[in-house]
């Protein structure tokens, strides 16, 4: 099988599809985070997010934090998922749906939280907490590590960047 470390996944698009694709999944990713904090989850919100958007424009947040974003890409996906993916596909003796699905669960369960650890024990841990942060970062990285596995690499970075380009001027917007 072809792909990084024989798992099938590609750095680059996977077809002229894949970035428009990748655009629009971010962008309405980002937008459901956005309506999402501002109407449901408000009461979650962590300070510092209430804080970075009364102090900060949209561009300075989107400036700030895009080093992150192709950072977590790097890590999460390129090196997290495609080591998985490369050792489920190794166990099992061959590809198969699982050898993907379980990495990209394990990565957005895992991984994810593990690597954002100082972010998670800032919360002010409730239901409520709870489901934002399902609702919103999990899933995101869900959607991240599927435009990876589907899209490749390049679309999960695009996907990851889009949604912050909707999300800090709607948070701006919709406060």
């Amino acid at each position: 099988m072809s792909g990084l470390l024989g798992t099938g996944l590609r750095l680059t698009f996977a077809s002229s599809r894949s970035p428009i694709v990748a655009l629009a999944v971010g962008l309405a990713f980002g937008a459901w985070m956005a309506i999402a904090d501002t109407t449901v989850f408000a009461d979650a919100v962590p300070d510092t997010q209430r804080i970075a958007v009364a102090e900060f424009s949209p561009l300075e947040r989107i400036v700030a934090v895009l080093p992150r974003v192709i950072l977590d890409e790097i890590v999460l996906r390129l090196l997290c998922s495609t080591g998985l993916v490369a050792l489920f596909i190794k166990v099992a003796g061959k590809q198969n749906p699982w050898s993907y699905v379980a990495p990209m669960i394990l990565v957005a369960t895992v991984a994810y939280p593990l690597r954002d650890y100082a972010y998670f024990a800032s919360l002010e841990w409730s239901g409520l907490t709870l489901n934002r942060e399902i609702g919103l970062h999990i899933m995101a990285n869900l959607l991240w590590v599927w435009l990876y596995w589907r899209h490749g690499f390049l679309a999960a970075v695009t996907g990851h960047c889009a949604a912050h380009f909707a999300l800090q001027p709607l948070l701006t917007w919709l406060a």
